[in-house]
């Protein structure tokens, strides 16, 4: 029997480790009780195994390698030059497409599935990952953003 879906609840806490977070709304199709506790059972049995794609990983390490080296450049570059302190904003505008960049990695992982036709919904977090499933094929996607 499938669960009454009730909606969405947004909050701002977050489980780490083990923990997950689940935002939807679910009740018992027989006594309408809460879900609650028993999907967060269920996402942890699920995507516990499941690892986060090498991809992913990195793409979060590029991107933090060059932002920190672009802010640092930027950083150096104002004491150093001080009639061209405005030197020191163009590391730190580039910074821009490299977030559009890493959000295109991050988000173009749930647009490729084996099936053919991913239709990836999202199941809650766990820990600092994003849960997804496959709604064609059932295929589980871990990200980390």
């Amino acid at each position: 029997m499938v669960p009454h879906f009730l909606g969405w609840t947004p909050k701002s806490a977050v489980g780490f480790g083990a923990q997950p977070t689940i935002y939807a709304v679910l009740a018992c199709p027989k006594c309408a009780g809460s879900l609650k506790e028993t999907a967060g059972k269920k996402l942890v049995e699920l995507f516990e195994p499941v690892s986060v794609p090498s991809s992913n990983t990195r793409s979060i390490t590029v991107f933090v390698v060059t932002a920190t080296t672009l802010i640092a450049l930027g950083l150096l570059i104002l004491p150093a030059w001080r009639t061209w302190a405005w030197l020191s904003v163009i590391p730190l505008i580039s910074l821009r497409p490299l977030l559009i960049w890493f959000n295109y990695q991050t988000t173009s992982l749930r647009h490729h599935c084996p099936c053919g036709d991913p239709q990836y919904k999202f199941m809650g977090l766990l820990g600092r990952s994003y849960c997804h499933r496959c709604s064609t094929c059932g295929k589980l996607l871990r990200v980390r953003d």
